[in-house]
């Protein structure tokens, strides 16, 4: 039994609904027009809603997008029904989220249909939540305890060398196991902000939470910062001899501590999964008053499917290449550019490298609409991730 609120100013064509639904063992409420199915819906938050789309004082569209845009159902499966089948008509409805529709006059098997794939969309859509958040749980779970242990393990096996009592040490053996605590603390600091950093970037994705806090602006000079951090990374990796740069000068309006780590994730991958001895190559350019960044390895390389694939916790070929971190990465690089309203493209071949190119625009973001400007002709290879 499913609770279905049925919304339609024709008395004969809302009673025959009901009886229809009622019959099949459904629990139905009604309402004459828009502005008080939406009050119905908002307080029984029902399984299903029916909704004429033409009716006075507040039609089935605004309906619709008032449904949308209440929290609690927002996600409510929504057929209309309507004595209107043109195609901008519904054209219109779907853009705002109806799920299907009845034309009338309607059949019986015509009601029962649309209201029957209602529930099998809405329990299909729940079937494929549930998957990917037990994959999601998998991944955590076989990702974060080895994250955290091997780091700490690292801190807590050099601090009990050092405050062991029975063994004296040289002032150049202690600075070297405290240089060992320290770059295993970094680690496991870096873990639990990229932790922290995934978790708000993806509500504000969602809209959860409001980007005005974060998307801080000033101008900054990037070819000073991705200079700068892209050879602190080669440093980290000693491979300094490997890192090519190709600096124009651009300048970005935006955070510079976003832009610090956005750079940071697509370069520390670079040298991560490709071979000492073999270059990343990293070009900053301005274009359309923006920026564009490209960084490439000649490293692992992923297939169209690994990078079509590509989210948080998810980690490629764990077992066979022991990587280390949370497969956060490229997904939080992917967040902080559409934040200020700008994408990511990849483009990967298997064992032969990786190439990432970021555009940002000169101003916008999320919620300002503006859109990256247009970057270079892709092969067909290149796609664009989106968060």
């Amino acid at each position: 039994m499913a609770k279905i609120v049925v919304i339609e100013d024709n008395d004969a064509v809302r009673e025959e609904i009901a009886d229809i639904l009622t019959f099949e063992g459904h629990d139905i409420a009604q309402a004459v027009n828009g502005r008080l199915g939406f009050e119905l819906v908002k307080e029984l938050v029902p399984d299903l809603v029916l909704c004429d789309l033409m009716m006075p004082e507040m039609d089935g569209y605004a309906t619709l997008e008032a449904i949308r845009s209440h929290p609690a159902t927002a996600t409510t499966p929504f057929v209309c029904l309507t004595a209107r089948a043109e195609r901008p008509d519904m054209r219109r409805a779907m853009e705002l989220g109806a799920d299907d529709y009845v034309t009338k006059p309607f059949t019986t098997d015509d009601l029962l249909g649309a209201v029957n794939a209602a529930f099998e969309k809405r329990a299909r859509t729940a079937r494929e939540s549930e998957a990917k958040l037990s994959d999601f749980r998998q991944q955590l779970s076989c990702t974060l305890p080895h994250e955290l242990r091997t780091p700490l393990s690292c801190i807590l096996g050099y601090a009990e060398m050092l405050a062991d009592p029975t063994h004296e040490r040289e002032s150049r053996e202690v600075v070297t196991l405290a240089a060992h605590i320290l770059e295993a603390g970094l680690r496991l600091n870096r873990i639990a902000e990229n932790f922290l950093l995934y978790a708000q970037l993806t509500l504000l994705a969602r809209g959860e939470a409001s980007a005005s806090g974060v998307r801080s602006r000033h101008l900054v000079m990037a070819h000073d910062v991705v200079g700068r951090l892209a050879r602190q990374k080669a440093a980290e990796h000693r491979r300094e001899h490997d890192l090519v740069l190709d600096l124009g000068q651009t300048a970005i309006s935006m955070s510079e501590s976003y832009l610090v780590k956005l750079m940071e994730e697509i370069v520390d991958n670079a040298f991560k999964f490709s071979e000492p001895g073999t270059p990343v190559q990293v070009s900053a350019r301005a274009s359309g008053g923006g920026l564009v960044l490209h960084i490439t390895d000649r490293g692992r390389g992923m297939t169209a499917e690994q990078v079509a694939a590509i989210a948080g916790y998810v980690q490629f070929e764990r077992i066979l290449h022991e990587q280390q971190g949370l497969g956060l990465g490229l997904s939080i690089a992917q967040r902080i550019a559409a934040l200020w309203g700008g994408t990511v493209a990849i483009e990967s071949t298997p064992g032969q490298g990786t190439a990432v190119e970021v555009a940002l625009p000169s101003t916008g973001g999320a919620d300002a609409g503006d859109k990256a400007p247009a970057t270079a002709a892709a092969s067909p290879q290149r796609r664009t991730a989106h968060p």
